[in-house]
């Protein structure tokens, strides 16, 4: 039989529940959870995306539990729920224990820097920002909002960061710059690529 799925509930855990919660934590403390030769599994996330681990082949049964070596990165619930957050490497154990032992499995996902072209809206027509046109916050949130990115900045010379955001200061002739979303740690989440051009097409 496949393992039993086990999830704590503070307000009405057992006794015995307390007990192997307490063995759980222990074993989760160990390296084996954390050593990257155990990993049967490379995985590609992409920040934002919710995932369910659902198959885990175990021959036992017991309760499985479930542990993220970077929940900053990759929260996983102890329904087997993951939530990617930013980028970085974590390796998610799925473990199935009982009395006589424990079989687990580890999968370590690997979250890049999102790239996200960025466009201002001109009648119907999505184009490039021109010289001296602004670039909010609020556009930047609503191309590809994060509640994770608590600010922005580049290493652009040719934008200019104001309190509200960027100004295009020169065109970058047909070359693309950057923008990065970073979190509360200063970890890049996001990168908005965008052309400046020396004035938009039509004028």
């Amino acid at each position: 039989p496949v393992c039993a799925l086990y999830v704590t509930v503070r307000e009405s855990v057992t006794d015995e529940e307390r007990i192997i919660v307490k063995d759980v934590k222990l074993i989760s403390d160990s390296s084996i959870f954390y050593d990257e030769p155990n990993v049967v599994a490379t995985e590609e996330a992409e920040v934002g995306e919710t995932i369910k681990l659902e198959e885990f082949d175990f021959s036992g049964s017991g309760h499985i539990y479930f542990e993220s070596s970077a929940p900053e990165a990759v929260t996983v619930y102890q329904d087997g729920t993951m939530k990617i957050n930013m980028p970085g490497n974590a390796l998610v154990t799925v473990a199935c224990i009982s009395e006589t032992g424990m079989e687990y499995r580890t999968i370590k996902f690997s979250v890049p820097v999102k790239t996200v072209d960025f466009s201002m809206e001109r009648d119907t027509d999505a184009r490039n920002p021109i010289v001296g046109e602004s670039i909010t916050y609020d556009m930047l949130e609503e191309t590809y909002g994060s509640v994770l990115v608590v600010r922005f900045e580049t290493e652009s010379g040719a934008l200019e960061q104001t309190e509200n955001g960027f100004i295009a200061r020169s065109s970058t002739n047909g070359s693309y710059v950057y923008i990065d979303g970073l979190s509360a740690e200063g970890r890049k989440i996001f990168r908005y690529r965008m052309i400046i051009d020396a004035e938009a097409d039509g004028e």
